[in-house]
């Protein structure tokens, strides 16, 4: 709970000089796991899912600790994945090992981030706010899995660069009510939809109900 002095960092970077931070959500399974500077809101934070996007089992989920907002905010490949391995890694692997798979949210941030870049060269005048918007918009969903787990779904790239329909904010949290409910109270949000395409778009809304998971 609280702000601690990274998260306050990248919020105020973000702030200042429109940086878009792409954060690993972490690797502790538990509810309410995902760590600073991930559970910042201006941060872009990356679950796992598998090649057949099911999430992966170590990937850390939200709620978040205090407010219980929403984190992680989307996912990417993060099992077995292959990468450049350094001369200085210490992983065991035998003497002349130029690549090694491996699995985790730090393997899934890279897509994500690397998302994010193709999108600022396609939109050289996107805001942070506006890439995070776009790719958050267009990422894919599993139904299986519930928003906590995997925030707006899978990341998209394809599909992100045609993207001309997002939200600010890219996502909403109320927080969390406890039992028993007799003193609770109506909450509202806005949230705006902003269309940046040329032709005109009918939006056919729908809300739905959704537990942590």
């Amino acid at each position: 709970p609280e702000q601690d002095p990274v998260e306050a960092a990248v919020e105020r970077l973000t702030a200042e000089f429109g940086m878009l931070f792409v954060v690993a959500a972490g690797n502790d399974p538990r509810e309410g796991s995902v760590g600073s500077p991930g559970s910042t809101d201006a941060a872009l934070t990356v679950g796992a899912v598998d090649k057949s996007d099911n999430l992966a089992p170590f990937s850390s989920r939200g709620q978040r600790v205090g407010d219980s907002a929403l984190k992680p905010d989307i996912t990417a490949p993060g099992v077995e994945i292959t990468a450049a391995l350094s001369r200085t890694a210490d992983v065991g692997a035998p003497p002349g090992t130029t690549h090694i798979a491996a699995s985790g949210t730090s393997m899934a941030t890279p897509h994500v981030a690397g998302s994010a870049a193709i999108l600022a060269q396609q939109h050289p005048t996107w805001s942070a706010t506006e890439i995070k918007a776009a790719l958050m918009a267009s990422a894919k969903p599993n139904p299986d899995v519930a928003t906590y787990a995997q925030g707006a779904g899978r990341v998209d790239v394809a599909r992100s660069i045609t993207q001309t329909v997002t939200t600010s904010p890219a996502s909403v949290s109320f927080g969390l009510e406890q039992w028993p409910h007799a003193d609770d109270t109506p909450d509202a949000r806005t949230v705006t939809y902003r269309n940046a395409g040329t032709a005109a778009v009918t939006l056919d809304l729908r809300l739905a109900g959704d537990l942590p998971a």
